[in-house]
């Protein structure tokens, strides 16, 4: 609720004997700090199965100004450890007894967080170790690589390799490690289906991107041809106008050359003589 600065008591007065009048003689209100933290810790909750690995998903209403944090104990309180909605939280030991707290913070004259409800799950403990890691290069780029890393799956990682069932007593015994194993196997074959889903999705864009690679690359050879039909054209031309060029010059050489030839030879002056006498 919100801090308030405008305080308003109402009293009803009730009558069950007709002949007495209640009276309203005094009233007080006493107003209290107002309380910037708080905390609220859930019962404690016995598991079925003792349990390290715990996942918490909460929804929480926060005011500006304000948080809630959650921790969480698997021991009934003796160990508690920070707890962020969506992220696992591990133990260094497995308990069967689960208890939740919440620590509420809020300024003074601010609104308080409120908690519309959470949920806390026991996780299955990671595999022991990954021992298979593939490295796949899916694309062109030096970061377009996928990684797939796998745990081992034999007798001796799922902890089968002193199982022994051929006794009650043994059968009894090795039930535990045969549900862990179990689940482990689980696991990893929900990791494997993730991994060929991310690979489909990968190779319907490669194949996507080779389509239009494929497309754009019969463009450029398109444009490519184009542009050398236009070259080959204007070769052409280029060498078709300098071959009459030459023709028409060469012609023209010839025709003045011959006009040369055909020119009649000078005559040479005549001299002319004077009469006798009169030199």
């Amino acid at each position: 609720m919100n801090p308030g600065t405008q305080l308003r008591l109402r009293a009803i007065l009730q009558n069950t004997d007709p002949g007495i009048t209640p009276e309203l003689l005094d009233w007080s209100v006493e107003s209290r700090e107002y309380a910037t933290s708080g905390t609220m810790t859930s019962t404690t909750r016995a598991l079925i199965r003792a349990g390290s690995v715990f996942r918490l998903e909460s929804n929480v209403d926060l005011p500006p100004g304000t948080d809630v944090a959650f921790t969480i104990s698997n021991d009934g309180g003796a160990t508690w450890l920070a707890a962020v909605s969506g992220q696992d939280v591990r133990f260094a030991s497995e308990g069967s007894q689960l208890v939740v707290r919440a620590t509420f913070n809020s300024p003074a004259g601010a609104a308080s967080p409120v908690i519309d409800g959470y949920t806390v799950y026991q996780q299955s403990p990671d595999p022991v170790s990954l021992d298979h890691v593939l490295q796949i290069q899916d694309g062109p780029g030096i970061d377009d690589s996928f990684e797939i890393s796998l745990p081992a799956v034999g007798t001796v990682a799922l902890g089968l390799e002193n199982a022994d069932i051929s006794t009650q007593q043994g059968a009894m015994k090795s039930a535990t490690t045969l549900d862990a194993a179990v689940r482990k196997a689980a696991y990893i074959r929900g990791r494997v289906g993730a991994y060929t889903n991310a690979l489909e999705h990968s190779k319907s864009q490669r194949e996507l991107s080779m389509i239009q690679l494929e497309a754009g690359a019969g463009r450029i050879m398109d444009a490519d041809m184009a542009f050398e039909m236009m070259e080959t054209v204007r070769t052409q031309l280029l060498l078709q106008t300098v071959t009459e060029l030459y023709s028409a010059f060469t012609s023209t050489r010839r025709q003045s050359i011959a006009a040369l030839l055909k020119m009649p030879e000078p005559v040479p002056p005549v001299r002319s003589v004077p009469p006798e006498g009169e030199e």
